[in-house]
């Protein structure tokens, strides 16, 4: 009797078999699996698996670099069109790191679309091909949770949490509203597997929704865009936010947002006031100071400011003060937000009056009784806070173990920057200072008046953060304003280091030891973009300059943009008819990008401390 062959009767390998290829039968272990250092099931150790646990041993890697049957991808990913053109290295994200870390659009080519990143990364859910829908309950939820419970102190939470998740529940939440929600939540779960890659898809989904019905004029509509607004500044894609920012504000005014409406219940009504809200504090960060940016002035805002945040969860009609009005018995009606919203707003008329100064190119002591009001103004709101938010040195533990300590601290720290911006246009040398003819047509007792109170508060700001550094309870404080606080301070130190003792407390090496403790505080930054952590590096370069010999520099007040006067951490775009250059032609701008970055930097004597600046790069900053 002949023989049977080894091929009719040794079976495929369960592992062959889910990836769907050729499996030689050659035990213990067949070519394949030997080649991709697989558990082959022709071994006997590997005979108990089944093909839906071959997955489980990639569990660690992330979704989109698995295959369907769940190994490790060996392709690389496609690169998008501008890596493509600029033949560089890119990441294969979507969107890959280096278009993320210019604030520029990342496209695919169509035929790199077949495969679409964040499939199957949670169980039981399809993926961010299949989009929101398509998810569990409990996943939808805990995304739902995730942005309520994870959302920094710097935005402003609009969506009353128990009418969303019961509208959720009766499947009466708007499908655009649900996409947008659940992207922001997922932006804040980094433990799930293509967290940024299927939030940031399933926001774009929901964009293009919102963008492809701006002739409905709803709550819903404005409630999701400016969601999407907020994801794209905290993922630094700034541009994309400048863009649609103003779609926001005519819409809230268009729905005339920016008045009080009494016959609405107060829940309704607070989660108006807070869109809002939402969006005049992401104006102001754009604006500036500039009137010309500006989208929704102060003097049109004739609603409450938010109340406390326990309150509008709980239905409480609102008692908060009005933006213009500080009225005493407000107190205990508002928490850190109204503050902070309040302050911004002095903070924005600061810089108006400090960009208007250098824009008449007169001596500030024209018009020191302006500064002078600004200054009480500053005073008189400090005045106003709560004892709950006053941060004296034996309140500063209290604070610290508070659930709210990240955005308490944020604002004075915000308060005390406010001083410095108010002081800073007379300091030589200073991107934000006054040419040196008009510091030599002011009174020199004036400037150095001013120098002396900016240097002052910029001092204080370091003894602040010094202090918190070296609490028992070092809370972590979750804002860039603090990285762009730490730069602007430094800038300060160092043109006006020559005011500085060798020795003691306010000396240079002393005040370089409180920066560095400084920027360990700002650890708490959830997410990052690239942006951000390029903001921490500057701040960090800018700290290991200080105080070293600055060389001679040319006037810096011939500004390339008298009119918005940007600083160099600025939303504000640069005056396109400066930077840009004819049209290239199709598939040349981001050639042109590349290869016309200029070089700005500080002029620092050691190379190796420079910060170069590219014209083209909008970053955060509201001075």
């Amino acid at each position: 009797m002949q023989p049977i062959s080894q091929s009719s009767t040794s079976p495929t390998c369960r592992q062959c078999r889910a990836r769907k290829v050729r499996c030689d039968r050659n035990g213990p272990s067949c070519g394949a699996c030997t080649r991709l250092h697989l558990d082959c099931s022709l071994h006997g150790s590997a005979d108990h698996l089944v093909p839906s646990e071959i997955s489980d041993r990639s569990a660690s890697v992330p979704p989109d670099q698995l295959t369907e049957a769940g190994i490790k991808r060996r392709r690389t990913r496609h690169a998008c069109k501008q890596c493509r053109l600029l033949k560089a290295k890119c990441s294969g994200d979507d969107p890959c790191e280096r278009c993320q870390g210019r604030n520029q659009q990342c496209e695919k080519y169509s035929a790199c679309l077949g495969h679409v990143s964040g499939t199957s990364f949670s169980p039981g859910t399809t993926g961010a091909s299949y989009g929101v829908w398509a998810l569990d309950r409990p996943a939808v939820r805990r995304y739902i949770e995730a942005y309520y419970d994870k959302t920094g102190g710097s935005s402003c939470v609009f969506l009353h949490r128990p009418s969303t998740l019961a509208d959720w529940s009766r499947g009466s939440i708007e499908p655009i509203l649900l996409t947008a929600l659940c992207a922001s939540g997922l932006r804040l779960c980094p433990a799930v597997p293509g967290y940024k890659s299927t939030s940031m898809s399933w926001i774009r989904e929901a964009q293009s929704q919102v963008l492809g019905k701006m002739h409905n004029h709803s709550l819903t509509q404005l409630q999701s865009l400016v969601l999407i607004i907020q994801f794209h500044m905290a993922t630094g894609q700034h541009s994309e936010a400048w863009n649609l920012i103003s779609l926001a504000a005519r819409l809230a005014f268009t729905l005339r947002l920016n008045y009080e409406n009494e016959k609405l219940d107060a829940v309704a009504r607070e989660s108006r006031r807070r869109l809002v809200w939402a969006i005049y504090q992401l104006d102001y960060k754009f604006a500036g100071g500039n009137d010309d940016l500006a989208l929704c002035p102060a003097e049109r805002m004739h609603i409450r400011l938010p109340c406390d945040y326990q309150s509008f969860q709980r239905g409480v009609a609102s008692r908060a003060g009005y933006l213009g009005n500080t009225d005493a018995g407000e107190e205990g009606s508002m928490d850190w937000l109204g503050y902070h919203i309040r302050l911004s707003a002095l903070q924005y008329r600061i810089l108006h009056y400090t960009k208007n100064v250098r824009r008449l190119k007169e001596s500030p002591y024209k018009t020191k009784n302006v500064l002078e009001t600004l200054h009480e103004e500053l005073q008189a709101f400090s005045e106003s806070l709560p004892a709950d938010m006053k941060t004296e040195s034996s309140r500063l533990l209290l604070i610290a173990n508070m659930p709210s300590a990240s955005a308490i601290l944020v604002l004075h720290i915000l308060w005390l920057q406010c001083h410095c911006d108010l002081y800073r246009f007379l300091i030589p040398g200073l991107h934000e200072a006054v040419s040196s003819s008009v510091i030599a047509s002011t009174p020199p007792s004036y400037t150095i008046h001013c120098q002396k109170v900016c240097l002052e508060n910029a001092i204080r700001l370091c003894n602040f953060w010094s202090e918190i550094y070296h609490l028992e309870h070092r809370p972590t404080i979750e804002n860039l304003a603090l990285v762009i606080s730490i730069y602007q301070v430094t800038q300060i130190l160092h043109h006006l280091s020559h005011q500085l003792l060798e020795n003691g407390p306010e000396s240079v090496d002393i005040l370089k030891e409180k920066l560095n403790e400084a920027i360990q505080l700002t650890g708490g930054i959830e997410g990052p973009s690239m942006a951000a952590i390029r903001w921490r590096e500057d701040a960090e370069r800018s700290i290991r300059g200080l105080g070293k010999r600055l060389q001679s520099s040319d006037d810096d007040s011939d500004q390339e943009n008298e009119h918005h006067f940007p600083s160099h951490h600025s939303l504000i775009p640069k005056d396109p008819e400066i930077h840009q250059q004819e049209d290239p032609g199709p598939g040349l701008a981001e050639t042109t990008l590349a290869s016309l970055s200029a070089d700005v930097s500080f002029p620092y004597e050691d190379q190796d401390d420079f910060i170069s600046w590219n014209p083209f790069d909008i970053i955060v900053n509201p001075a």
